[in-house]
């Protein structure tokens, strides 16, 4: 067991669904793994560590700011000369030395039309560059989904038993106190009676689904998280949208527990973390029937065709839905982690 070692390059990074997944999944390894059996390898200079009981954090040397250099150049380095197995839970892996690899999705392989600028062009390629050795030499390849197994298989030709699924969980949030201030910033906010969405720039979050939705139900209101102001360069959002920026995670909770309901009506995910907090803050969740999301949310969601025309967000929010408990005790970090160390024991 001694031989394996965590790639802590998320440690100060913005935390979205990738690193709430690195950050919980070593939190709940702490609690179960031997003192010193698994190592946490994290830049010299990273902030937010945490003082782990068992974990074994190792400090080595890196250039600031060069992340990617760090996970292709020091962090393998370390690997060949104490012989470890790396372990990398952010969908970046060392391409001549991937170990256990994460691939929470194969977006970038599945959608080209959504990367048009020269940028995205470069990251695109760099990406496949990493799925193709992930693929070709990971001892083995963990992912987000049932969904998201099948699409790495039959893209990348893998065998299926080179695949792991462990799927997240929601308990983080709560560790989170709610913030009311939210409300105090936007005093036009009509508590339980808006469609809240975490919005983002990524075109498969599909944000410009609620604009247009918005813009044809004047008498509903949206709000809208995230860097999503770039979305209205020439013109102001319908006047029923309110962006709300980013928020914190106290802020969100407060958004979630006073919904009408949380919209997700994005076009493709490997799990999708939000709706599942939504659910467990007690809230009402519609996400569009594409993807993984129909294995993920079973019962408990309702469900909505974002291509298809006439939706009544006001009818979806009709259909029956199961009981949210059953889910909500499946989806658990401690399992996540649990599932991880069983994999890391089978080839200790």
């Amino acid at each position: 067991m001694s031989g394996f070692a965590i790639c802590g390059d998320f440690y100060g990074q913005t935390i979205t669904g990738i690193q709430r997944v690195a950050y919980e999944t070593a939190a709940e390894l702490d609690k179960i793994a031997g003192k010193g059996e698994i190592e946490v390898i994290v830049p010299e200079d990273a902030q937010g560590v945490p003082e782990y009981q068992n974990l074994k954090v190792v400090r080595i040397s890196a250039e600031k700011g060069k992340r990617h250099l760090w996970i292709q150049v020091h962090f393998p380095k370390y690997l060949r000369k104490n012989r470890k197995t790396g372990i990398t839970i952010c969908n970046e892996a060392p391409l001549f030395r991937p170990g256990i690899a994460y691939i929470h999705d194969i977006y970038y392989k599945l959608f080209p039309k959504d990367f048009s600028g020269m940028k995205e062009k470069v990251s695109r390629a760099v990406v496949l560059m990493i799925y193709r050795a992930v693929a070709k030499r990971a001892k083995r390849i963990v992912t987000d989904s049932l969904t998201s197994r099948e699409e790495i298989m039959n893209t990348y030709r893998v065998k299926p038993e080179r695949i792991s699924v462990i799927y997240p969980g929601w308990q983080h949030i709560l560790n989170t106190q709610e913030d009311d201030g939210i409300f105090e910033k936007f005093p036009a906010i009509r508590k339980h009676e808006y469609y809240f969405t975490l919005g983002s720039l990524s075109k498969r979050k599909n944000v410009k689904w609620i604009i247009d939705y918005a813009a044809k139900h004047p008498a509903e209101q949206f709000l809208l998280s995230g860097k999503v102001h770039d979305f209205f360069p020439d013109q102001k959002p319908p006047a029923n949208v309110i962006l709300l920026g980013y928020v914190s995670d106290g802020e969100m909770i407060s958004l979630m527990k006073r919904c009408k309901a949380f919209v997700f009506p994005t076009l493709y995910e490997g799990f999708g973390i939000p709706p599942l907090e939504a659910l467990a803050l007690g809230a009402e969740i519609i996400v569009s029937n594409r993807s993984c999301l129909p294995e993920v949310y079973r019962d408990t969601a309702h469900y909505f065709d974002p291509d298809a025309d006439g939706t009544e967000l006001s009818e979806v929010l009709k259909t029956p839905v199961g009981d949210p408990q059953k889910l909500l005790s499946f989806y658990t970090w401690e399992r996540a982690a649990k599932d991880l160390y069983d994999l890391i024991k089978a080839f200790s």
